[in-house]
């Protein structure tokens, strides 16, 4: 006895041929973009390292020095900093 799969519901299935779609473009020439180069990339990814490490040294460089006092006064000088650096990335919502 040989497996067949159940038929659907409203009997057999049909195939149906879809109309074309048109986009209104036809005839019009498209010129493919070329690669990007290595080089390109690599200059791409070192400016925005550059850009994210400039951004993590001013935010260190602000909290050891200017949050803990302004925003922890009452803590000591050590809580003040950790306070200042944990506080940080609980807050950076991209």
């Amino acid at each position: 006895m040989a497996f067949r799969p159940a038929e659907p519901a409203g009997g057999p299935a049909t195939c149906v041929t879809l109309p074309a779609v048109t986009t209104g473009l036809e005839g019009t020439r498209v010129r493919a973009q070329p690669a990007p180069s290595a080089r390109r990339i690599l200059l791409a990814s070192l400016i925005g390292t550059a850009v994210e490490f400039y951004d993590f040294y001013i935010y260190a460089t602000a909290a050891s020095l200017v949050f803990g006092p302004l925003f922890f006064p009452a803590s000591s000088a050590s809580m003040q900093l950790l306070a200042a650096i944990w506080i940080g990335p609980t807050q950076h919502r991209d």
